[in-house]
């Protein structure tokens, strides 16, 4: 659970948030600290990012705030809220659908955005076969212009070393031939 002070929902008025996201209250924060970093020392971090992930009740992209440029945004689809069935771009998935949506917004926002996935269930030291939607996640990803992919890994390799592979060689090449691979 996040502040609830007076001082945050008052923020969170000032913002027009009612629906209980905190996306803006904590875009605000991370402006503050980019516009802090600069001021302290440009030079020293220029090019360099500062990592926001949106997650649970700040996945949603913020209303108002728009992330400074030094921002960059990694939108969690985490395996036990979203579709690893389906293409993440497939308009019938409800699910997915609501996560496109709001990746959309984020690319439209952010000057820097990627996606934190996970192609292992880490709970579980079975099988999590989703090789064949890992292609349609980076080339989504890469057509509205996203630029970085975190892979959360947990370490069952026998089980899932086939989709940390396919991953880590479509990265490169998002329209490589993935028949080719194997």
């Amino acid at each position: 659970t996040f502040c609830q002070c007076e001082r945050c929902r008052a923020l969170d008025a000032q913002l027009g948030v009612t629906d209980g996201t905190i996306t803006d209250r904590l875009m605000v924060f991370y402006n503050q600290v980019a516009a802090a970093l600069k001021e302290r020392d440009l030079e020293k971090y220029r090019g360099k990012y500062l990592g926001f992930l949106a997650y649970q009740n700040y996945t949603k992209p913020p209303r108002t705030v728009v992330p400074d440029e030094m921002v960059l945004v990694e939108v969690v689809y985490p395996f036990w809220d979203r579709c690893y069935v389906h293409n993440l771009d497939d308009r019938h998935c409800p699910s997915n659908a609501e996560f496109m949506e709001w990746l959309r917004g984020w690319a439209k926002l952010c000057r820097h955005f990627g996606m934190y996935v996970f192609y292992g269930n880490c709970e579980f030291v079975n099988p999590f076969p989703v090789l064949h939607v890992i292609p349609n996640h980076l080339r989504t990803l890469k057509d509205l212009g996203g630029e970085a992919l975190l892979v959360e890994s947990p370490q069952h390799w026998a089980t899932l070393g086939l989709n940390y592979y396919l991953a880590s060689q479509l990265i490169w090449d998002v329209h490589r031939d993935v028949e080719a691979l194997w």
